[in-house]
């Protein structure tokens, strides 16, 4: 996971802190950013806008789809399989 930090930081990709989407790789119906700190490489996307009041309230902790996107990549320095 320490690598796909220091890849969003390179890169300053955001991916959401509920379902994994980032910005190469947006949701399957489409979505945008309602939330999003690009230095974190954290946001929250229209898809998953049930997490905005939790983000406002500074909740930035990964959902489960988001996890398992992350554990995915592991050591791939953000290179999806």
């Amino acid at each position: 996971m320490e690598c796909k930090k220091e890849w969003q930081k390179m890169t300053s990709v955001a991916m959401c802190i509920e379902c994994g989407c980032d910005d190469l790789h947006a949701c399957e119906s489409g979505c945008c950013w309602l939330r999003l700190d690009r230095e974190a490489g954290l946001g929250v996307c229209s898809e998953c806008e049930h997490r905005v009041s939790g983000w406002d309230a500074g909740d930035r902790t990964l959902g489960e789809e988001a996890v398992m996107v992350t554990d995915m990549e592991g050591g791939d320095c953000g290179q999806r399989t």
